[in-house]
């Protein structure tokens, strides 16, 4: 049975690091204090469009292993992780906060994928399907042989399959809530991605788009039940990490994904009437 609506993937949690001070002995709360407000700051540069959004007082939260501290932005909820024995912090964007970065709007999330790309540590992404499909339909029709590592969970609260091992780079988890949950009429597919796979994953959500990224992650886990193939259908791009090929360059990055839509939109609005002459006069000049 094919989906009666399949909604657009989304970005559902996003972790990267940020370079911080250090120091050889352990600071006073004061000086570590400081030392997370120039974090924000660097954050402000950033992220311009998330920070004019974000409430400046900080309130103190539960830290994610192994950093020890942590702060919360209380009307959002991205988190930052430290420790003053660390070189980094980690920010932590959960799947709350990244409902918000989404109502802020496509600039905001797209500046965090940016940074995903050069030091990310994990993203997910989500896709919700309406439909009465039994979970269990999908683990019998499979998905990549290279797979092994399954597990099925089913309880009061749902039924959730597991493919891949969390330890991996790409994970996945296929789940449903049980009635009488607002969420019970909804088929869920997760992927989770760490590290490299993150990185490479982010390149093509701030270039391609989530939806893209999704696809392109599904094609990877190669997934044979006709509902998944119909959900992602479509173009899809290589996950290239690191290992085969250079990151690329912000700035390439930001003309592909700011400057190019912007002078488009020019063209089509007629304030550029010769794009081959403009391009050649202020952006390739003697090159």
């Amino acid at each position: 049975m094919g989906p009666e609506k399949s909604l657009m993937a989304i970005l559902d949690w996003c972790a990267f690091t940020l370079p911080i001070a250090r120091t050889e002995r352990q600071p006073s709360e004061h000086e570590f204090r400081m030392r997370i407000v120039d974090v924000t700051v660097q954050m402000g540069k950033l992220f311009p469009t998330l920070m004019k959004h974000s409430v400046a007082d900080l309130e103190v939260a539960t830290p994610q292993r192994p950093y020890r501290r942590a702060w919360s932005c209380p009307n959002i909820g991205w988190r930052i992780n430290a420790d003053w024995k660390r070189e980094e912090v980690l920010i932590v964007f959960n799947g709350a906060a990244c409902d918000l970065l989404r109502k802020i709007g496509d600039e905001a999330q797209r500046d965090i994928l940016l940074q995903a790309i050069e030091s990310g540590s994990r993203i997910d992404l989500a896709t919700d399907v309406e439909t009465s499909l039994d979970i269990k339909e999908i683990e019998h029709a499979g998905w990549a042989k290279r797979i092994t590592s399954t597990g099925f969970i089913s309880s009061h609260t749902g039924d959730t399959l597991y493919i891949g091992s969390r330890k991996s780079g790409a994970f996945a988890r296929v789940y449903r809530y049980a009635p009488p949950h607002p969420r019970s009429g909804l088929l869920r597919i997760e992927h989770e991605l760490k590290k490299e796979q993150a990185r490479a994953v982010a390149k093509i959500a701030a270039i391609h788009g989530v939806d893209e990224a999704q696809r392109s992650v599904a094609a990877k886990f190669n997934y044979q039940h006709p509902l998944l193939l119909e959900v992602f259908a479509g173009t899809s791009s290589p996950i290239v990490t690191e290992r085969h090929e250079r990151t690329m360059a912000r700035t390439e990055i930001w003309l592909m994904t700011q400057a190019a839509p912007a002078f488009q939109r020019l063209v089509r609005d007629g304030v550029i009437t010769d794009p081959a002459a403009w391009v050649k006069k202020y952006m390739l000049g003697d090159a």
